[in-house]
């Protein structure tokens, strides 16, 4: 009779599923430390949030995420990949000392592939991802217009959901 119950707990708890929207933090490019969020959509299908600032580069980004492979499903968590699409809008600020500060907006389009680690037991999930951006719009002189055109992004966290 436990096993039932606590067989049905475990499914009352399925991130994706049952429990549709998370909350958490992570760390990363772009945005050191951001607050995230995630809607699931469908099983398989979300909209992932980040909200976050490296004193220098602050931003929000917003991103389609899609689970497209199950790397393995245990008793205790399943590990899927996804692939994620979105876009980042910002403000870039640099200090010049003697100067003063200069502040200047960025918008950009990036994409890539992750893998979630995803709790049974528990609402929860442990993700990384990692993929490239496009930066039309950036903070760059001319010079270095085309280093900050093409840029990498990567990050890891935790979301809770309910």
């Amino acid at each position: 009779m436990s096993l039932l119950l606590l067989s049905g707990l475990a499914m009352a708890t399925e991130v994706g599923k049952t429990e549709l929207f998370g909350i958490g933090v992570s760390t990363g490019w772009p945005g050191a430390i951001s607050v995230t969020g995630k809607y699931y959509f469908n099983q398989k299908i979300g909209l992932a949030a980040f909200l976050g600032t490296s004193v220098v580069v602050s931003g929000l980004q917003a991103q389609v995420e899609g689970e497209f492979y199950e790397i393995h499903d245990w008793s205790w968590a399943r590990l899927p990949l996804f692939w994620f699409g979105g876009v980042d809008l910002g403000i870039t600020s640099y200090h010049n000392g003697s100067v003063g500060s200069s502040i200047y907006p960025h918008i950009g389009a990036y994409g890539g592939v992750g893998a979630a680690l995803q709790f049974h037991s528990v609402p929860a999930e442990v993700f990384v991802e990692a993929g490239f951006a496009l930066y039309p719009l950036n903070g760059c002189s001319s010079f270095a217009y085309g280093l900050c055109l093409v840029n990498g992004v990567g990050r890891a966290g935790g979301r809770w959901y309910f």
